[in-house]
């Protein structure tokens, strides 16, 4: 199981989505809405709340290989005392995200086992940049591999001659690319 979600927060900000209550109210519960009105910061806590529905998303459709289909109202936000993560529920599953907040950007991932988490800036490389990355933590050569999705849109790295395939969490947003992806034998 592995998810993550990247908010440009240069452009998140400027869309003030925590005045807009009738989108809040299309995206958050009335316990989420109520902790983002009255945060110091009620729009960096909108799109942390935001980024953990997303990447619990992604894990959870990966875990359960499901269609797309987010309902973010199902989703169950928790922060933890910290800001620095938190727990989100679905059904009877529960997702642990870790949040990684810069002046720039913030970063919420989620994965039950050891993860590599990579944030770069978008450019006209980024597909081969990430590839490059992605091998780099296996010990392939570029050449080996590339990205394909399945049916439902769930990304992996495949092996060109299919003996591997490693799965991943891919995010853009604005003018940033991030992505998880599990390590072996770390």
């Amino acid at each position: 199981m592995i998810g993550n979600d990247i908010i440009d927060l240069e452009i998140a900000r400027a869309e003030r989505k925590s005045e807009n209550i009738r989108y809040m109210s299309k995206v958050f519960s009335e316990e989420e809405m109520n902790q983002i009105i009255n945060s110091n910061d009620p729009e960096l806590c909108l799109w942390k709340l935001w980024a953990m529905k997303e990447t619990a998303y992604k894990a959870h459709q990966r875990s359960f290989d499901l269609p797309r289909k987010l309902n973010p109202k199902a989703f169950s936000c928790v922060l933890d005392i910290s800001n620095s993560g938190g727990k989100v529920s679905i059904d009877d599953s529960v997702y642990d995200i870790e949040l990684n907040i810069t002046s720039g950007y913030l970063h919420a991932t989620s994965s039950s086992e050891k993860v590599s988490k990579n944030v770069f800036q978008i450019n006209k490389d980024s597909a081969f940049d990430l590839i490059t990355v992605i091998t780099d933590n296996y010990h392939f050569t570029t050449e080996d591999f590339s990205i394909k999705k399945n049916a439902h849109g769930i990304p992996s790295i495949v092996a060109e001659d299919h003996s591997i395939e490693i799965p991943f969490s891919l995010s853009h947003h604005g003018k940033f690319t991030a992505f998880a992806i599990p390590l072996i034998n770390s």
